[in-house]
């Protein structure tokens, strides 16, 4: 029984494309992450995430119940939905992505939904770009890491606005422990959002997204 469910699962327009490279021969499937994948980019996962993963062939026999009811649950879909919400970016090597703590949450709350107990706390979007046990220690070093994360190298869109904000509110970020960045707009300070309007041009799709929801998260 489990071999025809996992059969029906796989034949999804979803997941028969790999969920990687979108290759229409997704042979194999990473069972932690309930993800169908080509045979190579299987052995890339494989070799770059050994510790994270487990890589079985869809031909092979000794699938279990609990392996097949994961990938039930999941599928490329979720996944992707996941990694589009947290604004994973695309210059993010397999490692980074499948061992920061958004992957690592999705991770923890399919088996949530297989054994039934509950759900895991879902990080939050710039917590989830972070590998699990790290925080930058500063609200500084938290920016940034966060400019680092996109490939955003030049710091003069915060720095800009550090020197043209009133203390207290510069103040009232650093005691939120926010990242520079997120801090500003959630303040709604007239100098930062002026200054990283002229910007947003030079930023990542994926930075601005990820920013943008931040800002809606501290703004609660």
């Amino acid at each position: 029984m489990s071999i025809e469910l996992l059969r029906s699962i796989h034949n999804s327009d979803d997941n028969f494309k790999c969920f990687e490279c979108g290759y229409k021969n997704s042979s194999w499937a990473c069972t932690e992450f309930c993800i169908f994948l080509c045979i190579d980019c299987a052995h890339q996962i494989k070799s770059q995430c050994s510790d994270q993963v487990m890589i079985k062939s869809l031909q092979m026999a000794g699938w279990t119940n609990d392996e097949v009811l994961k990938l039930q649950n999941g599928g490329n879909h979720r996944l992707r939905c996941l990694m589009s919400q947290y604004g994973i970016p695309k210059t993010f090597t397999l490692a980074q992505k499948y061992s920061c703590q958004a992957a690592q949450y999705y991770k923890n709350l399919i088996k949530s939904e297989i054994y039934n107990y509950p759900p895991p706390p879902a990080p939050t979007i710039i917590q989830g770009l972070y590998p699990i046990g790290y925080e930058p220690k500063s609200w500084w070093d938290r920016t940034k890491e966060s400019l680092n994360l996109f490939g955003f190298k030049d710091k003069r869109v915060v720095e800009g606005v550090i020197e043209n904000i009133d203390g207290e509110t510069l103040q009232r970020i650093k005691n939120t422990g926010v990242n520079a960045i997120c801090g500003l707009r959630a303040y709604t300070c007239r100098t930062a959002t002026s200054v990283l309007s002229d910007y947003t041009e030079t930023l990542s799709p994926e930075y601005v997204k990820m920013e943008e929801s931040s800002s809606k998260e501290y703004n609660r």
